[in-house]
């Protein structure tokens, strides 16, 4: 049995290690200097609220999660931002840049590759403001994912957690909601 291969499927830690995951500027994941960010990786929690300091690399983690869960427990995710302008802000120079220097990566994306959309491996990242109402809506996932969260208009992120709702009831192993802030 090939423990490694295994090992990947699991949890997203394994899978970056093996797969010498990079980051938008074309440096490896390392945890040499990031040491705080293996329970990070590693944790699969399906409710996580964290407050964390700005520029530590946790919207990089929380890019490599969301394509590890599209891909890995057929996931669709909703990523959230505080507007639609930071949404191409972000996408841009960030998780466009990772899915480029990473070959793995690459042979996941489908044919649906947007700014607000990316197709993984059959399963959707939804990139989405938390501003605009009419963002939350006609879109359903099994994981939601709230970056700068306290930017963010808490009337729409509780209407992206209704669309969560359909999950909870068929995934019950999913229906994941984590939120990150600074």
């Amino acid at each position: 049995m090939d423990y490694e291969a295994l090992s990947e499927t699991i949890n997203p830690l394994p899978f970056l290690h093996n797969h010498k995951i990079k980051n938008e500027n074309g440096q490896p994941i390392e945890f040499k200097d990031h040491y705080f960010l293996i329970r990070p990786y590693s944790d699969m929690s399906p409710k996580q609220v964290v407050m964390k300091p700005s520029q530590i690399g946790w919207s990089v983690l929380g890019i490599n999660k969301a394509i590890w869960l599209a891909k890995y427990k057929r996931a669709n995710v909703i990523y959230t931002l505080p507007s639609k302008s930071i949404v191409k802000d972000f996408v841009t120079p960030k998780v466009d840049p990772i899915i480029m220097q990473n070959p793995t990566y690459q042979n996941m994306v489908g044919k649906t590759d947007s700014i607000a959309l990316k197709e993984i491996d059959g399963r959707f990242v939804y990139f989405r403001g938390s501003w605009e109402e009419t963002a939350a809506i006609s879109i359903s996932a099994e994981v939601l994912i709230n970056d700068e969260v306290d930017r963010s208009n808490q009337k729409v992120l509780r209407t992206y957690r209704t669309r969560l709702d359909d999950a909870a009831r068929k995934r019950p192993d999913l229906g994941f909601v984590w939120q990150f802030s600074n």
